[in-house]
């Protein structure tokens, strides 16, 4: 009988104990978020409206990355030929780039707590891509013959559909160096499409 009374007033006191916890843990808790966002490496071959390209997108941190990038970019466009009786030229180039380019993915956390997918890093980022475009191997009425370095700092968003199928799209300002003495600039809109392996 003695036995039973110690057994129960034990079980009487650790209940106690749990239930004198302090809340403010428990509320702690329950706000902490479920899973905790962070970016992934990933393969992705794309294709753009001036080009395609591989990207290797390599994590080390929660929301960074450095996308390593090579491929074909091309240029073109129609231009008159002649003010007074108008002739319509078709004018291109295409030519190898190699690229790297730091990004910043500012609201994955956010989008995993609303239950969106994260896979592939489909989330907003800030980048600043940094790229050599080589001389063209191909070319139409243009004289255009020189390697350039790129930087464009921008803004962009991807998504990733079916584990595979990648949407991409980024914009902001071009700066490029054709040479020493010279260089330009203008405003960047870009979209691609892809896969990611």
């Amino acid at each position: 009988m003695r036995k039973n009374i110690l057994i129960t007033f034990f079980i009487l006191s650790c209940f106690q104990y749990i239930q004198a916890q302090d809340p403010t843990i428990i509320r702690i808790y329950e706000t902490m978020p479920a899973e905790i966002a962070k970016t992934e490496s990933t393969h992705i071959i794309d294709i753009g409206l001036f080009g395609a390209g591989y990207n290797y997108e390599y994590a080390f941190a929660k929301k960074f990355t450095l996308n390593f990038k090579a491929g074909i970019v091309g240029a073109g466009g129609l231009f008159a030929s002649n003010y007074f009786d108008v002739k319509w030229e078709l004018y291109y180039a295409f030519m190898p780039y190699v690229s790297i380019e730091p990004r910043y993915y500012y609201n994955l956390q956010r989008q995993l707590n609303k239950g969106v997918s994260i896979d592939g890093n489909s989330g907003a980022f800030w980048s600043v891509p940094c790229s050599y475009i080589l001389k063209p191997f191909a070319k139409r009425n243009t004289d255009y013959n020189d390697a350039v370095f790129v930087i464009a700092p921008s803004w962009g968003a991807r998504k990733v559909f079916k584990y595979h199928f990648v949407v991409e799209f980024q914009m902001g300002f071009v700066f490029d160096t054709a040479h020493h003495d010279d260089s330009d600039s203008g405003f960047m809109v870009t979209g691609r499409i892809g896969y990611k392996f």
